[in-house]
């Protein structure tokens, strides 16, 4: 796979995001697949403030029957577990779309946006955790990110690690808003 970090970040997390990106497609593609990927990704700070979210895909090729090239843009802001996992998490995404397991596409007679996932058409107003696709993603970013982290030796002496265990949440989280 040949990622690329278009902007943002500091070196270390743009070291650690392709690390994970790459390891993360091999775990979850045949090489071969894995290796025909173009993936860009964007640190952007305050990601999640700005649009509510910690990081998205978007198919650059949508019109290919199966697609190879795509933006992720993940919010810089977070703990260094959280962007990674994140990382991990829109990795999964990439292979749906990859795949062919997961394609956006709207209604023929009303034009509503859609999701066909595994076959099944799904309306992208439901639920958030109701959504197979992202309940798939869930379910694989943490066991990535562990795998991957001790793929690397990052838990080889987790006391002396201690970015790998903090706090879930970018800043400014749980703070009221006026």
């Amino acid at each position: 796979m040949i990622t690329t970090i278009t902007r943002g970040g500091t070196a270390d997390q743009r070291k650690a995001v392709n690390s994970i990106a790459r390891w993360s497609a091999h775990k979850l593609m045949t090489k071969r697949m894995a290796d025909s990927l173009t993936v860009k990704i964007s640190l952007r700070k305050d990601l999640f403030h700005r649009e509510g979210n910690y990081g998205d895909v978007e198919v650059i090729d949508h019109e290919a029957r199966r697609p190879k090239q795509f933006s992720i843009r993940v919010d810089a802001s977070m703990t260094m577990r959280n962007l990674l996992t994140t990382v991990a998490h829109e990795i999964v995404h990439v292979k749906q779309y990859a795949t062919e397991e997961m394609k956006g596409m709207s209604h023929r007679t009303s034009f509503i946006p859609m999701t066909k996932y595994k076959g099944e058409l799904y309306a992208d107003h439901m639920n958030y955790w109701e959504q197979p696709w992202e309940l798939e993603a869930h379910g694989w970013e943490r066991g990535l990110f562990e795998m991957w982290a001790e793929a690397n030796d990052i838990f080889k002496h987790p006391v002396e690690n201690a970015w790998a265990f903090e706090d879930f949440y970018p800043r400014g989280y749980w703070k009221d808003k006026k």
